[in-house]
């Protein structure tokens, strides 16, 4: 697909407003002045009246902290209230009530009963005045701030009302909780059980609750069968169910938890000879296992093992505390894998490979399900220990230095005495979290440059088995630390200074075009990813998307599995700003701009030839307006860009220039022929706009065209059509033939010059003797539509009539004809051009003058507003160039024709 140039719609240099102009609009700035003002005054007032309508839309709690939620839990002897600082009128800007005296916060109880002196909520509700104020809300219960005008005398009723709540802690809201584990709500199968009160406890908030004050019973199921006491062993699914008394007598609720098996596979095991492993090798031989331990709760200890059966490889433990019942017991088998070179269970004075398998099973032979999955461990034996060494160094019992990576390759396994001669060896790795030393999880070896305590397992490989071994090597990898010179947010590539303005406002997302840039102790960049940069706007709220004008903070994070930290004393912190669109001049004997752009008049047909002219057409001309960002400090003078202004930026007003008193008069509509002044002031409720601009226009009853009268049905849709270039006249005639019939090939100009005429002609289309190429056989390639109809055919909006190779470039075009046009027009622009096509021309009595093959072309300019509005669908009629200019006006106001893309 080939993107064509829009020239109507890209970016354009437009002529900024000259100086005679901005001249003119001081003319009779007296007026305009005392209006503004008495608007001002009137806002106020009108503000006043309507803050009873309005609503308070931030809040702080007693702290001053700001909070969205309105509910808040009961503390004893602590009052707990919301606090109002800005309020929404219903007319009006937002009023700030931090340091405003024009207003007061009163705070009011809930009550039952029926108001009667005003004290109530919207919807009725009475009100008891707290006349201890904010103080007095300290008991459960629903309260009332109102935000009230600063008088005697004044109600609850006539102010902006927040409703906010103290409430009590509910037992449905507790949990129950690992009392030896610092309040985790995890619990992993132990043999020794979880007793109530040393093993698990019932937080509430963040205090645990109990029988003696709190609960009035305390029941416990497991998998819906009531136990007989509140100890819990064996994993599985449980419930405790509670029922309150004192501060939550009538309160009951049922907790759900789950006690999780121990997985073999992941498990901490110890064998009788005291050493941990993890599949690796090891130069004893285990004969059974001693402990299983997994995480901080999960535990199957010594003292739960006796040992029976060792010598067949089996120990057994004791889930139950009762030693005879057989039951309760537990079975970890160590059994040895034999291959094919190896039978029977290995000696200590063998050496080779040997595999072991780990599994877990109850004594009486049923299935285990608190000791689940397996385990398989492979043991080396050999005939003589190499020397292995790091760095040279053979005593690694303790971590090395702080390094930033482990280097496998300063690690040697060599023969003892002799030649010395190198083995080969293999390396494992494991991350040491809790530094006791064990193999707690296997890691590769490129996640051994994140933070942390590591071990480097190291077995020398022999197939032989005469020389052997192995070695941990404890390593510690230590945090790149990054001083704050050294670190610095960026917008752009630039650094962002404290307080700098880095944008102004334009609807985009800046999140993209911010950076880190950071550099370690040898002045070498660090990777982008180092760290991350968190944003927040002025309220405090994390943002992901940096669009609308305000003052932000931006924070470099550390990153919780990251090499790279900042240095304690760093601030990472650095507030900037995104400007508002500032459309702002000041008046006086002359105009001067102090914003950051240029604004000027758009949206009405204008005359041309005639700077800041409407057309008269009889009906109200409504200007909307464009800018143009000129603040050089960010390359806006560079180019000229001029932009919609969105109607919800601003407020206007309108004055017209009275030729016999000589005075500017306020105006609600701009109608007849004269000279006007728009007034636009700033609309407070868009804060990425600011704007405070007059511009000067005319509305003249010169005629655009010498036969398109001002009040002619179609003379808005003519003049914008000539306007926008889509359509012209006759020549240097000054007539436009409205009522004419319009030609197939005139129509492909339209077309063309709505795309904006694309440069699309590829090398052997056009030829300097016959002109365009455009296969068809009565298109004279010297005619001035034969570029368009080239263009149109390659862009698969006309084909010709199928089968003849003809297009019939001087005929006039079908009212049917033309529907096809515009909506396949439509559909390259990415519209949707589907309907339901009986449906819509259903409504039509001469639905039935529509072809097959063009209804739901016809459907679709129908539903879109553009076809069939005044008048019956005529679809085989011939169209005039009036009835088009209407059209394609029409299509421009649903569809937007930058979009366009054509093959």
């Amino acid at each position: 697909m080939t993107a064509c140039v829009n020239r109507k719609h890209s970016r354009r240099v437009a002529a900024v407003i000259s100086a005679s102009l901005v001249g003119a609009l001081s003319l009779g700035i007296a007026p305009v002045a005392a209006m503004a003002n008495e608007g001002v005054d009137m806002l106020v007032a009108d503000t006043a009246q309507s803050l009873k309508d309005g609503k308070v839309i931030e809040w702080t709690d007693a702290d001053g902290d700001v909070i969205t939620g309105t509910e808040f839990t009961y503390k004893e002897g602590v009052a707990q209230f919301v606090v109002p600082t800005v309020v929404d009128p219903q007319v009006g800007a937002n009023i700030e009530l931090d340091g405003n005296t024009a207003y007061k916060i009163a705070y009011y109880r809930v009550v039952d009963g029926t108001p009667t002196d005003g004290d109530q909520t919207k919807d009725g509700k009475k009100l008891s005045y707290i006349r201890s104020g904010a103080a007095g809300c300290e008991t459960e219960g629903t309260y009332v701030a109102a935000v009230l005008p600063n008088v005697s005398g004044v109600k609850a009723i006539e102010g902006a009302q927040i409703e906010f709540k103290i409430v009590g802690n509910k037992l449905e809201n507790a949990k129950v909780v690992n009392a030896a584990d610092a309040d985790s709500e995890g619990f992993t199968f132990r043999a020794a059980g979880y007793e109530y009160g040393s093993g698990w406890a019932i937080k509430l908030g963040e205090d645990r609750i109990g029988v003696s004050n709190e609960l009035d019973s305390i029941k416990l199921y497991k998998d819906g069968k009531l136990q007989d006491d509140l100890k819990f062993v064996d994993a599985g699914n449980y419930t405790l169910r509670i029922e309150g008394k004192g501060d939550y007598a009538g309160q009951s609720a049922e907790i759900k938890f789950t006690v999780s098996a121990i997985d073999l596979a992941s498990a901490k095991v110890t064998f009788n000879n005291g050493v941990k492993l993890s599949a690796e090798s090891n130069v004893a031989l285990p004969d059974f296992v001693s402990q299983l331990e997994s995480g901080s709760t999960g535990t199957i200890t010594f003292a739960d093992l006796d040992g029976k059966g060792k010598s067949q490889g089996w120990s057994t433990a004791d889930v139950s505390g009762e030693s005879n019942d057989e039951s309760n017991r537990i079975i970890l088998d160590l059994a040895f894998q034999p291959d094919q070179s190896t039978s029977g269970t290995p000696t200590d004075g063998v050496n080779g490979k040997f595999v072991y398998k780990l599994t877990a099973k109850n004594q009486d032979g049923s299935e285990c399900t608190n000791v689940i999955g397996e385990r398989t461990i492979t043991v080396t034996r050999y005939g003589q220990s190499a020397a292995i060494t790091y760095d040279g160094v053979a005593n690694n019992s303790t971590p090395t230095s702080p390094v930033r990576r482990f280097d496998a390759e300063l690690v040697e396994a060599r023969i003892t005495g002799g030649d010395q001669r190198l083995l080969e060896h293999s390396i494992s790795y494991y991350m040491d979290a809790d530094g006791d030393r064990t193999y707690e999880t296997a890691v590769d070896a490129a996640d051994t440059v994140w933070p942390g305590d590591y071990i480097a397992h190291v077995e020398v490989v022999d197939d032989t088995f005469a020389w052997g071994g192995a070695k941990d090597i404890y390593f510690k990898v230590d945090a790149v630390t990054v001083q704050e010179a050294d670190a610095y947010i960026t917008f752009r590539g630039e650094p962002i200074d404290e307080g700098d303005t880095v944008e102004i406002y334009s609807g985009s997302d800046l999140m993209a075009d911010l950076g880190i840039e950071a550099f370690d102790r040898d002045g070498d960049a660090l990777p982008a990813d180092a760290f991350e940069l968190e944003v927040k706007d002025s309220e405090g709220n994390v943002v992901t998307e940096l669009v609308n004008a305000g003052t932000y903070t931006a924070t470099i994070k550390e990153k919780a599995q990251s090499m790279y930290r900042l240095d304690e004393d760093a601030d990472a912190d650095v507030e900037f700003t995104v400007d508002p669109v500032k459309l702002t001049y000041t008046y006086g004997t002359t105009v001067t701009k102090t914003g950051n752009g240029d604004i000027r008049l758009a949206g009405a047909p204008t005359v041309t030839g005639i700077s800041n002219a409407y057309v008269y057409t009889g009906g109200a001309v409504v200007p909307t307006y464009e800018y143009d960002l000129t603040d050089a400090r960010f390359g806006y003078d560079k180019a000229v860009e001029w932009v919609a202004l969105p109607e919800g930026a601003y407020k206007v007003e309108y004055q017209k220039y009275n030729e016999t008193s000589k005075a500017w008069e306020d105006v609600d509509e701009c109608v007849e022929p004269g000279n006007y002044v728009a007034i636009l002031s700033d609309n407070a409720k868009d804060d990425n706009y600011v704007v405070d601009a007059r511009l000067t226009f005319e509305i003249t009853d010169t005629k655009v065209f010498l036969d398109v009268p001002n009040d002619f049905w179609a003379a808005e849709s003519v003049y914008e059509a000539a306007a926008n270039g889509w359509m012209s006249g006759y020549g240097y005639t000054g007539f436009f033939g409205p009522n004419d019939n319009i030609k197939r090939g005139d129509v492909a100009v339209v077309l063309y010059k709505m795309a904006g005429q694309p440069e699309f002609v590829d090398e052997g289309q056009y030829d300097e003797t016959t002109g365009f190429k455009t296969g068809f056989g009565d298109v004279d390639g010297k005619m001035y539509y034969a570029e368009a109809i080239l263009w149109a055919k390659q862009a698969g909006i006309v084909s010709g009539d199928e089968g003849t190779g003809m297009f019939r470039p001087e005929d006039s075009i079908s009212r049917q004809e033309l529907a096809k046009m515009l909506t396949v027009y439509a559909e390259k622009c990415n519209e949707d051009v589907s309907s339901d096509v009986d449906a819509v021309l259903g409504e039509y009595e001469d639905a039935n003058t529509v072809s097959e093959w063009a209804k739901g072309y016809v459907a679709y300019l129908v539903e879109a507003g553009v076809m069939g509005n005044e008048s019956p669908l005529r679809a085989t009629d011939p169209i005039t160039r009036a009835e088009v200019a209407t059209m394609v006006v029409r299509l421009s106001d649903t569809v937007d024709f930058d979009n366009v893309i054509f093959k």
